[in-house]
């Protein structure tokens, strides 16, 4: 039997899923995405424009695939929507059978409740944006 709440997801922890997933060579995402830069502002991270602070909040990037031919204008935008799409998929997923995927339901509940980033790795990061993206696991 499961119990459903709902619950409001930190803006703070969303942001820091997408840094975590994205920022740097070494983040959860990056194996398989790269930044898709806007042709308007040649950025590919989306933050508020009214957020006046030296770090402003990541809302969202814009990516593609790393073997996507430089013709091919195909991206994705990743923000907070993919992201709590991704892990409330992974939340009401059976994952009877896999292991690694049920511990993750229990880190995504953790971190959500007490605001904590640090309770989700680059892979668990990797895992939410594309259950987000995809509905699943494309690329591992």
């Amino acid at each position: 039997m499961k119990l459903k709440m709902n619950v409001d997801v930190p803006e703070n922890l969303l942001s820091e899923i997408l840094v975590t997933a994205f920022d740097g060579d070494g983040a959860g995402s990056r194996f398989w995405s790269e930044p898709h830069p806007n042709d308007d502002d040649d950025d590919w991270i989306i933050t508020d424009p009214f957020d006046d602070r030296k770090d402003p909040a990541w809302k969202g990037v814009r990516i593609r695939h790393v073997e996507q031919d430089e013709d091919d204008a195909t991206f994705w935008t990743v923000d907070w929507n993919t992201l709590v799409t991704g892990m409330q998929n992974i939340l009401d997923g059976d994952f009877s059978g896999h292991q690694g995927l049920r511990k993750l339901q229990g880190y995504i509940q953790e971190a959500v409740i007490e605001d904590d980033g640090g309770q989700l790795d680059t892979n668990a990061v990797d895992t939410i944006v594309q259950f987000g993206l995809f509905g699943n696991e494309q690329y591992s």
